[in-house]
Parts: C-alpha cells; structure tokens; sequence
C-alpha cells in the first residue's frame, strides 16, 4: 500500500513525449483545444466588419490565427473557434486565393465514387 502511493505521488504530471511536443505541426493538444473552446465558449470567434464576432455553432473548428504553413503554432493565442465557413475564408486572406483554391479543386474521395458509379449506370 505505501510504497505504491509514494510512487503515485512521484509520478510526473506530464509525459516527456508532451512535453517535447507533437512531431505534427499542425496537431493540436487536448488541453489547448478545451482552453481555446472554453475561452471562445465554443463559437465562431472571426471578427466581422461590422463589429462584433460571428458566433456561429456550426462546424466550429479551430483556426489557427497564424497559418501553420506560415509559421503558426497551436498555441492558445494562437487558435481561434470558426465555423467553417469562416476558417475556410481565413485560409483564403492568409494563404492567397490561388494556394487555397487548389485545395478545393481536389475532388473529395466519396464524389469521385459516386461519379463513377453514375458512369456505369448509364452505360
């Protein structure tokens, strides 16, 4: 009994592998993601002309402020709740429309089933 809670006690709190951080830069950690949820309350935090914040619940995803491929980190200041409509157009001011537009180009997987699949009906 004593011997193990002693060594409970003397147990880190975080693992060297956390500590030394993600080999992924774009992976987020659990604790920054409930920080940045938490602090933005869960809603579309992309600041409009107007004044004020979108505030969207909708596929609220994090948006890095600072691109990764720009040298952002995930980092609390550095994340932002946004709908997806929202993270989407960030990507677009900060990366440049032609450098996003060529993510988008990419047809999806699933689309390119689906189109097969119609293809073969029809002949």
């Amino acid at each position: 009994g004593r011997a193990r809670a002693s060594t409970l006690t003397s147990t880190p709190t975080t693992t060297p592998t956390a500590a030394a951080g993600p080999s992924d830069p774009r992976a987020i950690p659990a604790a920054v993601e409930r920080e940045v949820r938490l602090r933005d309350g869960d809603r579309c935090a992309f600041p409009l002309d107007a004044g004020g914040v979108c505030g969207s619940t909708w596929q609220v995803e994090l948006d890095h402020v600072v691109p990764v491929a720009l040298g952002g980190q995930a980092t609390i200041a550095n994340l932002r709740c946004a709908c997806s409509r929202h993270n989407r157009l960030a990507a677009a001011e900060a990366l440049g429309e032609r450098a996003w537009g060529r993510k988008l180009a990419r047809p999806r997987r699933d689309a390119v089933d689906r189109s097969a699949s119609s293809v073969s009906e029809v002949t």
